[in-house]
């Protein structure tokens, strides 16, 4: 198993669209939470900080998924994978 992890340069970085939330309301995004937790327990998930120089300057990439709200890449594992697995894929 290789630890390697491809890094690029920052002006060709693999970038995505913004998605839009799932359910917007908070009632909503409660109940899914309940349901999933009991249908699969705990979710767990995993976060990557990825550190980019640009203009001689290190900056924090980080992914904006609504107007004011930024969050680090990664997302939920799936049961049973591995945690270092799971970035990579993410």
């Amino acid at each position: 198993m290789s630890n390697t992890i491809a890094l690029y340069p920052l002006p060709t970085s693999p970038s995505a669209e913004t998605q839009p939330e799932e359910d917007p309301s908070v009632s909503a995004r409660l109940q899914l939470l309940q349901n999933n937790y009991e249908d699969y327990g705990v979710r767990r998930t995993v976060e990557g900080v990825l550190v980019v120089h640009d203009h001689g300057h290190p900056h924090i990439f980080t992914l904006q998924i609504a107007n004011d709200l930024f969050k680090l890449p990664g997302d939920y594992l799936k049961p049973g994978e591995d945690e270092l697995e799971g970035l990579k894929a993410r």
